[in-house]
């Protein structure tokens, strides 16, 4: 179940980084302040820094970095679900690597496009992306399936874990937990016991 929700999950929010970037490609000059449309001068003012301040901190690349390192974690999403893949040793990596190819190169291209369209003063807002959309609630829309897929991910990849430990005995008197429902194995009571303990922290 957790993994065809997951995939259309994804789906979504796939289509709405696809969507949000044909806007900033293709949206018309002057559509909003700072907004350039195709510019090389824009291009060439944003490849310095130009760190600002933010909550009286001056920003970084350590700062910056912690923003973009998130987006890339979630390549490990597959890893925890290696009970459902018929040959995890070469699902699993073959699944990382082109996670991670494919997440770089889409950040990479959005970069640009924004680079290229947008100056860096619009570019600190945190609404620009909404603010350029054809149509603003998709991007809303990706943002809620974003931390949706993060969290439906960690709460089954914790009913597996929770599953594998119950079935091997480390832990004693959770044998209940071990439990798996239907053709994938569905770990009920691990996955109820995760929800609860998510919901109490």
């Amino acid at each position: 179940f957790f993994i065809k929700f997951l995939v259309v999950v994804y789906l979504v929010e796939v289509f709405s980084l696809l969507f949000s970037v044909v806007s900033f490609a293709f949206q018309a000059d002057g559509f909003i302040p700072g907004y350039t449309s195709w510019n090389t001068q824009t291009f060439i003012d944003n490849l310095t820094p130009l760190y600002s301040e933010a909550d009286g901190q001056m920003q970084n690349f350590q700062t910056v970095f912690a923003v973009f390192f998130p987006a890339m974690a979630g390549i490990m999403g597959g890893a925890n679900m290696s009970g459902d893949l018929k040959e995890p040793g070469k699902s699993i990596p073959k699944g990382t690597i082109f996670a991670i190819l494919f997440a770089f190169g889409f950040y990479l291209v959005e970069m640009f496009i924004m680079a290229f369209t947008t100056d860096h003063a619009a570019l600190t807002s945190y609404s620009i992306m909404q603010e350029i959309a054809f149509w603003s609630p998709i991007i809303t829309i990706g943002i809620y399936c974003a931390s949706l897929s993060s969290a439906v991910s960690g709460m089954s990849g914790g009913a597996r874990i929770m599953q594998a430990l119950s079935r091997d005995k480390i832990i004693p008197l959770i044998g209940i937990f071990g439990r798996g429902y239907g053709k994938g194995d569905e770990p009920l009571f691990a996955t109820a016991l995760t929800y609860i303990l998510v919901q109490l922290l």
